[in-house]
Protein backbone atom coordinates (compact mmCIF):
# COMPACT_ATOMS: atom_id res chain seq x y z
CA UNK A 1 0.00 0.00 0.00
CA UNK A 2 1.21 3.62 -0.79
CA UNK A 3 2.85 5.46 1.99
CA UNK A 4 0.23 7.88 3.47
CA UNK A 5 -2.58 5.38 2.58
CA UNK A 6 -4.35 3.01 5.13
CA UNK A 7 -7.33 0.45 4.69
CA UNK A 8 -10.48 1.63 6.04
CA UNK A 9 -13.78 -0.53 6.06
CA UNK A 10 -15.75 0.52 3.04
CA UNK A 11 -18.90 1.25 5.98
CA UNK A 12 -17.74 3.02 8.85
CA UNK A 13 -17.93 0.57 11.74
CA UNK A 14 -20.37 1.92 15.09
CA UNK A 15 -17.16 3.05 16.67
CA UNK A 16 -16.23 5.09 13.68
CA UNK A 17 -19.36 7.21 13.56
CA UNK A 18 -19.33 7.92 17.32
CA UNK A 19 -15.72 8.81 16.93
CA UNK A 20 -16.73 11.34 13.77
CA UNK A 21 -19.91 12.28 15.55
CA UNK A 22 -17.67 13.52 18.46
CA UNK A 23 -15.32 15.55 16.80
CA UNK A 24 -17.50 17.35 14.88
CA UNK A 25 -18.20 19.01 18.71
CA UNK A 26 -14.37 19.63 19.05
CA UNK A 27 -13.72 20.69 15.70
CA UNK A 28 -15.01 22.67 12.97
CA UNK A 29 -12.38 21.46 10.26
CA UNK A 30 -13.75 17.91 8.18
CA UNK A 31 -10.60 16.97 8.05
CA UNK A 32 -10.14 16.40 12.04
CA UNK A 33 -13.34 14.73 11.99
CA UNK A 34 -12.17 12.49 9.11
CA UNK A 35 -8.35 11.70 11.12
CA UNK A 36 -10.99 10.55 14.47
CA UNK A 37 -13.28 8.29 12.31
CA UNK A 38 -9.92 6.73 10.69
CA UNK A 39 -8.16 6.34 13.79
CA UNK A 40 -11.09 4.39 15.54
CA UNK A 41 -11.31 2.48 12.61
CA UNK A 42 -10.58 -1.21 13.26
CA UNK A 43 -6.98 -2.70 12.82
CA UNK A 44 -6.73 -4.54 9.43
CA UNK A 45 -4.21 -7.41 9.92
CA UNK A 46 -4.07 -10.22 7.93
CA UNK A 47 -6.77 -12.36 6.85
CA UNK A 48 -10.25 -10.37 5.92
CA UNK A 49 -13.84 -11.97 4.93
CA UNK A 50 -14.05 -11.84 1.05
CA UNK A 51 -17.16 -10.09 1.47
CA UNK A 52 -14.94 -6.99 2.48
CA UNK A 53 -12.78 -7.36 -0.21
CA UNK A 54 -12.88 -4.27 -2.85
CA UNK A 55 -14.93 -5.04 -6.47
CA UNK A 56 -13.13 -2.84 -8.32
CA UNK A 57 -10.35 -4.54 -10.41
CA UNK A 58 -8.00 -4.17 -7.48
CA UNK A 59 -5.47 -7.39 -7.77
CA UNK A 60 -5.80 -9.69 -4.20
CA UNK A 61 -4.34 -12.02 -2.57
CA UNK A 62 -6.93 -14.72 -1.70
CA UNK A 63 -7.63 -17.77 -0.02
CA UNK A 64 -9.92 -20.85 -1.34
CA UNK A 65 -9.58 -23.80 1.59
CA UNK A 66 -11.11 -26.39 -0.57
CA UNK A 67 -9.67 -30.33 -0.30
CA UNK A 68 -6.04 -28.61 -1.17
CA UNK A 69 -6.03 -25.14 0.60
CA UNK A 70 -5.23 -22.55 -2.23
CA UNK A 71 -3.79 -19.25 -2.35
CA UNK A 72 -3.52 -16.52 -5.21
CA UNK A 73 -3.81 -13.21 -6.84
CA UNK A 74 -7.33 -12.59 -7.85
CA UNK A 75 -9.52 -9.96 -8.63
CA UNK A 76 -13.42 -9.06 -9.07
CA UNK A 77 -14.31 -8.93 -12.99
CA UNK A 78 -18.12 -8.00 -11.93
CA UNK A 79 -19.41 -11.23 -12.07
CA UNK A 80 -16.65 -13.99 -10.46
CA UNK A 81 -13.00 -13.75 -8.86
CA UNK A 82 -10.76 -14.19 -11.54
CA UNK A 83 -6.64 -15.38 -11.77
CA UNK A 84 -6.07 -14.74 -15.10
CA UNK A 85 -8.52 -17.15 -17.20
CA UNK A 86 -9.08 -19.59 -14.38
CA UNK A 87 -12.53 -18.29 -11.96
CA UNK A 88 -12.65 -18.76 -7.97
CA UNK A 89 -15.63 -19.57 -6.90
CA UNK A 90 -15.22 -19.94 -4.02
CA UNK A 91 -12.70 -17.65 -2.39
CA UNK A 92 -13.32 -17.36 1.76
CA UNK A 93 -10.90 -14.99 2.45
CA UNK A 94 -8.55 -11.89 1.11
CA UNK A 95 -5.91 -9.56 1.82
CA UNK A 96 -4.54 -6.49 0.07
CA UNK A 97 -1.19 -7.32 -1.66
CA UNK A 98 2.60 -6.39 0.04
CA UNK A 99 4.36 -3.18 -1.78
CA UNK A 100 6.84 -4.66 -4.32
CA UNK A 101 10.84 -4.31 -3.11
CA UNK A 102 12.77 -1.84 -4.05
CA UNK A 103 14.85 -2.45 -6.66
CA UNK A 104 17.71 -0.48 -6.81
CA UNK A 105 18.54 -0.89 -10.75
CA UNK A 106 14.64 0.84 -11.35
CA UNK A 107 14.84 3.93 -8.65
Amino acid sequence: MTDGWVLAPREPTEAMVDAGYQAMFNHDNVVDIYRAMLAAAPPVDGWQPIETAPRDGTPVLAYWPGEAAMFGVVMWDGDDWRESEYVWRYPTHWMPLPQPPNNERTG
